[in-house]
């Protein structure tokens, strides 16, 4: 289709929609995956609307449409929103429409085929029904799901790429390991708990948050922590889209006795020192020319010998409530 006629049944076809129902505004959109937007007053719902023609259906160009909506970049443009492909009949000044499926995570779903149904004042009346729910209802999780985020920024340099990850481990609520709720101190602390609804120092850590987050910064200084609750099918879906638009790999954290300052004689005695060491899964951007990307990558804390036994029992105790993210979100 040229770009006068697209243009053209743009306009027409919002015209239309707009004659069908007044309690709607059409916004243009500047992007190449969809034509405008169908927004509602006052709840200010949306639905994302790609015009199309008869050719759109019989050349492939769905095929290759519906396969593009899968990438990252795509998944962020469109924001979640529902999808509409809208055909005009310029001379019956008709249109007739489909939403495009999308699967239980909420991603728009490459399907096979596409059946066309007439747009009337009710069937627009349905799809702003649809929209509104696809913009605000939240489903909380089971609370066997629920728990804290932890995701852990670092960077990596690797054939000359600096390639961003994020190591991300899921820690279970206890009795000790739960929210604490405090008020805002600062104008900075008042706007992070107004965005966030949450502000950082209210999330819990402990020790193996804290041996996690050093044994990381051995090998990336720069590495910083940011916290999540982990409690609605939102959340889970963006963890699940993380597992399909990046590489995920395996780190291993290793916490060890630091023997430095034991006498070589003494060391001679010790036949062995148990270590404790467990996997988080580590999510990175998919450069398809670096072939070994974050695979093996391992992270090592030494902790004082004194007293290690109980160190040991310490950890041990508490990485019962760590878990890793293709262990839950699947």
């Amino acid at each position: 289709m040229n770009e006068i006629k697209q243009i053209r049944l743009i306009q027409l076809t919002a015209s239309l929609l707009l004659r069908m129902n007044s309690d709607i505004s059409i916004v243009q959109a500047n992007s190449v995956l969809f034509d405008f937007i169908i927004e509602t007053y006052g709840d200010k719902s949306k639905c994302l609307v790609r015009v199309v023609d008869e050719e759109f259906f019989e050349n492939g160009s769905i095929s290759l449409y519906l396969h593009s909506l899968r990438t990252k970049e795509a998944s962020e443009e469109m924001g979640g929103y529902p999808l509409c492909l809208m055909k005009l009949d310029e001379q019956a000044l008709s249109i007739d429409f489909q939403v495009v499926a999308r699967d239980e995570w909420g991603e728009y779903d490459v399907i096979k085929e596409i059946n066309l149904y007439r747009m009337n004042e009710e069937g627009l009346k349905w799809l702003i029904s649809e929209s509104r729910q696809w913009n605000h209802i939240i489903t909380m999780l089971d609370r066997d799901v629920h728990g804290i985020l932890k995701s852990i920024s670092l960077t990596n340099d690797i054939y000359g790429h600096r390639v961003p990850a994020n190591i991300i481990y899921i820690r279970e609520f206890t009795a000790e390991y739960k929210m604490n709720p405090q008020e805002p101190s600062n104008d900075e602390e008042v706007r992070e708990k107004w965005n966030n609804a949450h502000m950082q120092k209210e999330y819990p850590h402990d020790i193996l948050d804290d041996a996690i987050l050093d044994a990381v910064r051995g090998a990336h200084p720069e590495a910083t922590i940011w916290n999540d609750l982990l409690i609605t099918t939102d959340q889970y879906k963006a963890l699940l889209r993380q597992q399909k638009l990046k590489r995920m790999e395996s780190a291993q954290i290793r916490i060890l006795p630091d023997v430095s300052a034991v006498p070589l004689e003494h060391l001679a005695w010790i036949r062995s020192i148990e270590a404790l060491q467990f996997e988080v899964d580590i999510f990175a951007e998919d450069v398809k020319q670096i072939e070994h990307l974050y695979d093996n990558e391992g992270y090592e804390l030494r902790l004082p010998m004194n007293d290690w036994v109980n160190t040991l029992n310490g950890y041990s105790q508490v990485l019962r409530t760590l878990h890793r993210v293709r262990d839950v979100v699947r």
